[in-house]
């Protein structure tokens, strides 16, 4: 399985070649690689990171692409931020792996919603 897995990380590098200094300087936070090439997570934030305190900046990056909900945000919003953001965190690192001949596609393509997100269900 070893060299199956080894020959798809091949084709994976030959299909999806692309400068890998330029796209991570391109990003807002950093990036550690997985032992998949291409595929990035990016780093626990450090111990003392408070997100209910930190600047806009700080949460880009630190790879929390959510914006803080303020005043006039839904309730559903603040209600989701708060129960996410008020407990500590177990940072995962994914190990990925490749499934050969397993294709994910989305069943219809995204539409975008009335407040501004995007769904793919009907």
């Amino acid at each position: 399985m070893h060299n199956q897995e080894h020959a798809i990380s091949q084709t994976v590098k030959e299909l999806h070649a692309f400068d890998e200094a330029e796209f991570r300087a391109a990003m807002p936070f950093p990036l550690h690689p997985t032992n998949l090439p291409g595929v990035y997570t990016t780093p626990a934030p450090a111990d003392d990171f408070d997100p209910n305190t930190a600047s806009p900046g700080d949460l880009v990056r630190a790879g929390l692409m959510w914006k803080r909900p303020d005043a006039a945000s839904r309730p559903e919003f603040r209600k989701a931020w708060d129960q996410v953001m008020s407990r500590k965190w177990r940072w995962i690192v994914p190990a990925m792996k490749a499934q050969p001949g397993r294709t994910h596609h989305q069943r219809q393509p995204p539409r975008r919603l009335a407040d501004g997100s995007y769904t793919d269900r009907a």
